[in-house]
């Protein structure tokens, strides 16, 4: 009788791994997270998320940013009337100039603050995958939140060049640059406002994100602030 318990057992890993379909089943990109997802996806978050003050006229606005490959990514529209951003991690500022910018699809561009790196995900997201956001909420305390991809869309509805993601997901400012990080804990894309009528988030895509260089038209090096005359 041993002898055949063991006989069985060996034809059942045999089976296993000789017929794939039947052992291993492909993730469904739209199942929920499981607990250790969350806690990967958001660990990240809060180890790469930075928090951007950049100077105006009448104060400074506040938002986030992620660094990809040495460059600090966040939204052109943090940056409007300055050449200059403070960088908060961990309570220790640092100034980091703006090294490039393009209007059109609202990214800025500049050095790492030595923090924790993502990586742009290679394919995009797919509607009703689960995702987590990364940002400081009301330029504060750094704040993760699950959420869930809604759509892809063109984004010259929302005077932003090429293509838009919107995230059933409320988000306020101080999101904005801020990373969305899949189950695998690459980004898809990077916050970039909320839309109030329709109470979804907006967000660039990781494809735009990783042609920033070549989208033009880029202002580049030192740019000045020249908004406050």
């Amino acid at each position: 009788m041993r002898a055949i318990r063991i006989g069985f057992v060996f034809a059942i890993v045999f089976f296993a791994f000789h017929n794939p379909q039947a052992a291993v089943t492909e993730l469904d990109p739209t199942a929920p997270l499981t607990a250790s997802e969350k806690v990967f996806a958001s660990a990240l978050g809060q180890d790469a998320t930075v928090r951007i003050v950049a100077p105006t006229c009448s104060g400074s606005i506040k938002g986030s940013g992620f660094t990809v490959d040495g460059q600090l990514l966040t939204n052109k529209h943090l940056t409007l009337e300055t050449d200059e951003i403070k960088v908060d991690r961990l309570g220790t500022p640092v100034l980091r100039p703006v090294l490039a910018r393009s209007g059109p699809h609202d990214i800025a561009v500049a050095d790492s603050v030595g923090v924790r790196e993502l990586v742009l995900a290679s394919t995009p997201p797919v509607r009703g995958e689960p995702v987590v956001l990364a940002g400081h909420a009301g330029g504060g305390v750094l704040q993760v939140i699950t959420a869930e991809i809604q759509a892809e869309v063109a984004g010259e509805a929302y005077g932003i060049a090429g293509r838009v993601l919107l995230i059933k997901a409320k988000t306020i400012g101080g999101f904005s640059g801020g990373p969305v990080i899949n189950r695998q804990g690459e980004v898809v894309a990077m916050l970039q406002g909320y839309d109030y009528a329709t109470g979804l988030t907006l967000a660039i895509p990781a494809k735009t994100l990783s042609e920033w260089g070549s989208l033009g038209p880029i202002e580049s090096g030192n740019i000045g602030a020249g908004a406050c005359g």
